[in-house]
């Protein structure tokens, strides 16, 4: 009863409140989306690989800085958040950067489908990866999540005072986060889709790993045993090694002679193995 002479205007300016309001949620949920996003379609190589996204997103953006372009030269809260036409603009960008969001984790879930350890990393570390497409040397941070015994990709490098040692996106060899190196059997060529070659890191890794156990395995009784330890990688070593232990155990355990003697000749024989290292 209070507002009975003024209440046609306390009716508008509650409109008017209810319409800032719903309004600037709007605007912050398009802001939110659109920082998050800005940054990845700013990428050439992003923009090419998913065009309808990247062309609903450009929509959006074009309407986002608008809006803001306008709000910076009227600086009136609460004229900015009840002009005609802008919470239906700003639901609409929302609906569209939710949409594109979508598409965008879409996109990512074929690029783990085609090399599953893409799974090991975040959305945003694998847009940082496809982002930088064009630079295999933008992997290295990221491959001690994909490859548990792979730190760094040794890559080609092309020296100013002398021969190109191997071309830029060239692989030659792989490391581990304790600095030991092993080259690939052959020089593997980074280009094309990242998945790709990147699928033929992992395969290659397998097999210079298994033409390496099989040298080692050949060249393990040809050798003293220290020294053949420090020539091979240290999976290796270990792997060879637990060949041989396991065929020993097993000759003592079958040997026409007291088992137990031959196990602690075997025990005795290990210890001043260990000892030798």
């Amino acid at each position: 009863r209070y507002v009975a002479g003024i209440k046609s205007e306390v009716d508008r300016f509650d409109k008017q409140l209810k319409l800032f309001s719903d309004t600037l949620e709007a605007w912050l949920v398009v802001q939110k989306g659109w920082l998050a996003l800005e940054a990845i379609f700013a990428a050439p190589d992003i923009q090419r690989q998913v065009p309808a996204e990247a062309a609903a997103f450009a929509h959006v953006d074009r309407t986002y800085k608008d809006i803001m372009r306008r709000t910076h030269d009227r600086p009136n809260a609460l004229q900015c958040g009840t002009t005609p036409g802008w919470l239906e603009a700003l639901t609409k960008c929302g609906e569209t950067l939710e949409a594109v969001q979508k598409g965008l984790e879409d996109y990512l879930e074929t690029k783990r489908t085609a090399f599953p350890r893409f799974y090991f990393l975040s959305n945003e570390e694998l847009l940082d990866i496809l982002r930088q497409a064009k630079i295999p040397q933008a992997v290295q941070p990221h491959l001690p999540k994909c490859f548990d015994g792979i730190y760094t990709l040794e890559f080609g490098t092309a020296t100013t005072d002398g021969p190109a040692v191997g071309p830029p996106n060239d692989i030659m060899a792989m490391a581990s986060i304790e600095g030991e190196r092993v080259a690939f059997g052959r020089t593997l060529k980074a280009r094309g889709l990242v998945e790709s070659w990147l699928s033929s890191v992992e395969s290659n890794m397998r097999l210079t790993l298994k033409g390496l156990a099989k040298k080692a395995l050949k060249e393990y009784t040809a050798s003293g045993r220290p020294g053949w330890v420090l020539a091979q990688p240290a999976q290796l070593a270990i792997l060879v090694s637990n060949i041989y232990w396991c065929q020993e155990v097993e000759s003592c355990l079958t040997a026409d002679s007291d088992a137990n003697t031959q196990l602690q000749q075997l025990h005795a024989r290990c210890v001043m193995q260990l000892e030798e290292l």
